[in-house]
Parts: C-alpha cells; structure tokens; sequence
C-alpha cells in the first residue's frame, strides 16, 4: 500500500512540474501543415504563418499558455478555402497548426466574372488565379452572381440551377468511374442539364437534375452493354430525360 502511495505521490509532483514547465515556455515557434497538399494547392503553410503573425505579432516570445487556440483556429478558418483548422501546442513551445483545405468538386466558368470553384459542402469560391484544380467543369446558365460567392448552394432554391448542379457534380466526384468519363456539365436556357463524356464524341442530355441517380444508372448500362459492343461514335446525342427509356440520336 505504502509503495503504490509513494508512486502516485510522484506520478503527481513529476506531472506537476512538466505542466508548469509547459505554462512558462514561451511560443518559439508556429509550424503550420496543410495536411491536403499534394492534391490542392488553395492554401500555403506560409499564408496561414502570415495570417497569424499579421494579427497577432508578439506571439512568438508569449508564454505558451497565454495563446489562445480557439482564437487560432477561427482566424485561420477566415480564410475562405480553409475548411478545418486544428490548433495544439507542445512542451517544446511549438504552436501547431493543422489545415485541411476545401475540396472543389467543380469550377463553374463565368464569361465576364471570375470562375468559381463549388466545394463537397456546397460553398461557392472565388477561383484563384494560378491555382488550378483537375475537376467536373460547369458552364451556361448557372445564374450564378457574384454576392453568392463565400455562400452555400444549399440555401438556393430547389429549383436553382445551382442546386440541381451541386447534386450531379456531388455524384459524380464520389464515383470514379464517372469522375473519369465526365468532362464538362452545360445548363440550357431552359435548365436543362447536358453532358460531355471524355470518350466518345456523343452528347448527353440529362435534362432535370430530378432523378438523376437513375439516369445515370441507365447511362452506365448503354456504356456496358451497348456502346462497347457498337463502338462509341454511333451517336450524336443519348438522351435520358425520359424515365423508362434511352433515346439515341445517330450521327448523321
């Protein structure tokens, strides 16, 4: 009994003095990891640096202890393409600084604006210039206007064409095998939703974003078992706005 006491008795004074060691280092330094890198380059470890130190200066010599991390995170997640921050600090008086960015599922083009990029939560961002992304394209009528940017597609209208693109552009991101094959997603005048494959020279009328999980699963069946066996130029147009059926438009 009296050696499991004396244990915890120094369990507790070593602990003790780690902690106040860790209260009296002063923040030696800011180590920011973009953890999503390799695939989007939106953010820099030096611009989250920059952010920080613009806002707060002297906190490199500050105690350790006296750095506020809810603050950190908050002021990193101003930064419109920052979509997670994580803060935590090291005995060693490291202020840590875990980003991961957002994921652009689309870029929307934009003849007399800025493209924008639409993200897997829905958020419309300014596309910086420099910084591209192999993504889903969409263009036409997108009634896309330049106070939606830095906001969510999901507070729009059903019936926005915008809601409806978000859906299909969603879906095909999260399925590799039409991330692979769809190049270019067009809005009509009339909101109707058309296709560019990659392979093929075939356009691909979805027309209402409704039921579009079932189009697609009509689409991949031609594919399977029709256009690999007729080959892939027999068509000019494949059209699935109809429910139970696939009108093919031959080339002339």
């Amino acid at each position: 009994m009296v050696k499991w006491l004396v244990l915890f008795l120094y369990l507790f004074i070593v602990l003790g003095m780690v902690n106040s060691k860790r209260e009296a280092t002063p923040c030696r330094a800011i180590q920011t990891t973009i953890l999503d890198s390799v695939s989007i380059h939106f953010v820099s470890e030096k611009d989250m640096s920059d952010l920080i130190l613009n806002k707060y200066g002297k906190i490199l010599g500050t105690q350790i202890s006296h750095v506020n991390s809810g603050k950190i995170e908050k002021l990193a997640k101003t930064n419109p393409f920052v979509a997670h921050a994580e803060v935590y600090k090291d005995i060693e008086g490291t202020l840590h600084l875990n980003i991961n960015q957002r994921h652009p599922v689309a870029r929307i083009l934009r003849p007399h604006a800025p493209d924008a990029y639409l993200d897997r939560d829905g958020i419309l961002l300014k596309a910086p210039e420099g910084k591209p992304v192999y993504t889903l394209i969409i263009s036409g009528y997108t009634k896309l206007k330049s106070n939606m940017i830095n906001q969510s597609v999901k507070k729009l209208p059903t019936g926005h064409p915008l809601s409806g693109a978000y859906r299909i552009a969603t879906f095909i991101d999260s399925a590799s095998f039409w991330k692979n094959q769809i190049e270019q997603l067009y809005i009509d005048h009339n909101s109707e939703f058309w296709m560019t494959p990659r392979a093929g020279a075939h356009r691909i009328l979805l027309g209402s974003p409704d039921h579009y999980r079932w189009k697609f699963k009509k689409l991949h069946l031609l594919y399977t078992h029709g256009l690999n066996n007729l080959g892939w130029n027999q068509y000019e147009i494949i059209n699935l706005k109809y429910s139970n059926q696939v009108v093919c438009v031959k080339r002339k």
